[in-house]
């Protein structure tokens, strides 16, 4: 047996593409063919630092031996973060998570492991995911839903972000 057919591996990105590298924390030139000189997250809006879908929705690649019997990958949408990889880990490493320790993530082991394709017979792992900066909830998405209570722009420090009373509300999903 090969260490490939015993090994999780994971790809994930801890954030959008920065859309906008130069935007206010850096008196350096852009270098790119455009006044971008970043990333795009298209379809989505907004970029790294923002709360919009295209600086949060990022792809999650799993790698997990031992889960699938056709050599074609499986595509799961589920609404996952990235504090979901500790206890993921820990599912498949056999350890257990102690008593009394309340983590914010789940393990996506039952997502890894479904036999069923695409989202049939599975049930969300999370009811919402919240979205912090710093110590202020900017946002919440629950299911399809995502309200934005704060937006900003990115890293941009001359963007101190706008406040939003009713908060914006969105199907992400549509």
């Amino acid at each position: 047996e090969d260490i490939s057919s015993n090994t999780l591996v994971i790809f994930l990105s801890d954030n959008g593409a920065w859309v906008q590298p130069n935007a206010g924390l850096t008196p350096r030139p852009t270098k790119g063919i455009s006044p971008f000189d970043g990333g795009s997250n298209a379809p989505f809006r907004g970029g790294k630092g923002s709360t919009w879908e295209g600086g949060m929705r990022v792809p999650l690649i799993v790698r997990a031996p031992h889960f699938r019997t056709t050599p074609q990958p499986d595509f799961v949408r589920a609404l996952s973060w990235a504090m979901d990889l500790f206890p993921t880990v820990l599912d498949f490493a056999g350890i257990a998570i102690p008593r009394g320790l309340k983590l914010d993530g789940s393990s996506l082991r039952r997502l890894i492991a479904a036999e069923t394709s695409e989202n049939e017979g599975r049930e969300p792992l999370h009811e919402c995911i919240y979205y912090w900066r710093e110590k202020s909830l900017y946002a919440i998405r629950c299911g399809a839903l995502k309200a934005h209570f704060v937006t900003r722009a990115g890293f941009n420090s001359s963007d101190g972000g706008t406040t939003h009373e009713p908060p914006l509300l969105f199907n992400v999903e549509w």
